[in-house]
């Protein structure tokens, strides 16, 4: 049987000692052969390589690949025929197996330098620690575990990309700013897909009945630049309403994002911020100049409206929604290194933390939600010592809790 997932050539270079590379892949291999096809491989992600992911339009047309890491289990790999059928004759997974245990899909966006690898390690570690913090409950038998891949040009091939040469299909790639924000993909040729419509793509085939009889929850969290996409991934997608209709819940969880998506021009910001600049109320920070490709997401009603009649619709549409907001406590560094700087960016803030303090204001004030639905759609924590850091953040208690569905105490 081949494992696509697994590289044994990754584990050997990746890990100190090769010994210890070979000792741990001959294991993970064994138990994903023999073993309980309901547990979670708790492996290291020294050997977990991306696997490409099918992306196509309704019509079987516009096809393309994405790079996608996911826990390393028996049923996750139960899935890779049905969601990559152009890779499916090199997968090797028999299709013989117990129905799939799997109720939660737990989906990390990693940040600017677009490390997944890194992301998919801390969400492993996330639900390794949850389980232990609720032993009596199937943490890991119960949740997979996915990690997306956004690629740009400027980013080398991918074990993924090097291990299919052999098909036709191509990696999407967006530019260094259009994968956070949903604009279209820029390769290849023609391809012209949105990185929100190919996360929608991606979710709804999991939601399929078929694929996941026992799916109830799909969290998509972010962090970053990460955070951005999911800020206004939460805005634009329509899946929330499709997907309740199946019974399944779908929620977001954003962390210290640079800027968020204001429905409305926003206040003139703090004092000593940056003067009002001409395009702060262009997207990605309101609403004006929409790119085509989120154009195309908005109901047909709603297409040729301008930013002043559309605001109200989004932000109605946005409060409805499961939207869990942390914020680092010293994530507050006016000059950090990825921060953004743009002027319509400066106008939210100074700094991360001030600005996701002030779009909670912003929100409560222009949009707001009684007092009880507020604190339980829509709160905002800050996580004690935390810093500008996804495992700070996401390895926190509280990061843990609202991952998996839970309040903060």
């Amino acid at each position: 049987m081949t494992v696509r997932p697994i590289s044994p050539l990754l584990a050997l270079l990746s890990m100190p000692a090769m010994m210890t590379g070979l000792l741990s892949f001959l294991l993970v291999l064994l138990s994903l052969v023999w073993g309980s096809p309901g547990t979670a491989a708790e492996l290291s992600t020294a050997d977990v390589a991306p696997q490409g992911w099918l992306i196509s339009a309704a019509d079987g047309a516009n096809q393309a690949l994405l790079p996608l890491y996911m826990s390393a289990n028996g049923e996750a790999l139960r899935l890779l025929p049905t969601l990559t059928p152009a890779l499916s004759q090199t997968a090797g997974v028999p299709s013989s197996r117990a129905p799939l245990t799997i109720k939660h899909v737990m989906l990390l966006v990693h940040g600017t330098q677009r490390n997944a690898k890194d992301y998919f390690a801390t969400l492993s570690r996330a639900a390794q620690a949850e389980q232990a913090a609720q032993p009596a409950q199937p943490i890991l038998a119960e949740t997979l575990l996915l990690a997306p891949q956004f690629l740009t040009p400027s980013d080398a091939p991918t074990p993924a990309t090097a291990g299919h040469a052999e098909t036709t299909l191509a990696y999407l790639r967006w530019s260094a700013e259009g994968w956070k924000s949903g604009e279209a993909s820029i390769a290849p040729a023609g391809s012209s897909w949105s990185s929100f419509a190919a996360v929608d793509t991606l979710l709804r085939i999991l939601a399929q009945h078929e694929l996941l009889p026992n799916l109830q929850t799909i969290t998509i969290a972010g962090h970053s630049a990460g955070a951005q996409f999911v800020q206004r991934y939460a805005a634009f997608t329509p899946l929330p309403e499709m997907l309740s209709k199946q019974g399944i819940q779908l929620r977001f969880v954003v962390a210290n994002p640079s800027s968020y998506l204001y429905f409305s021009p926003a206040a003139a910001g703090p004092a000593g911020a940056a003067p009002r600049c001409p395009d702060s109320q262009d997207y990605k920070y309101g609403l004006a100049h929409l790119p085509p490709a989120l154009v195309a997401l908005l109901p047909s009603a709603w297409q040729g409206m301008d930013s002043i009649q559309l605001g109200p619709l989004l932000a109605a549409r946005y409060r409805s929604r499961q939207i869990v907001t942390l914020l680092g406590e010293r994530d507050n560094n006016p000059r950090h290194r990825v921060l953004d700087q743009h002027c319509a960016a400066q106008l939210q803030g100074p700094h991360r933390l001030a600005r996701g303090l002030a779009y909670q204001q912003y929100l409560t004030s222009a949009w707001p939600l009684p007092a009880d639905t507020q604190a339980a759609r829509q709160p905002f924590y800050v996580i004690p010592n935390a810093a500008h850091d996804h495992a700070q953040i996401f390895l926190s208690t509280c990061g843990r809790r609202v991952l998996w569905g839970q309040a903060c105490e």
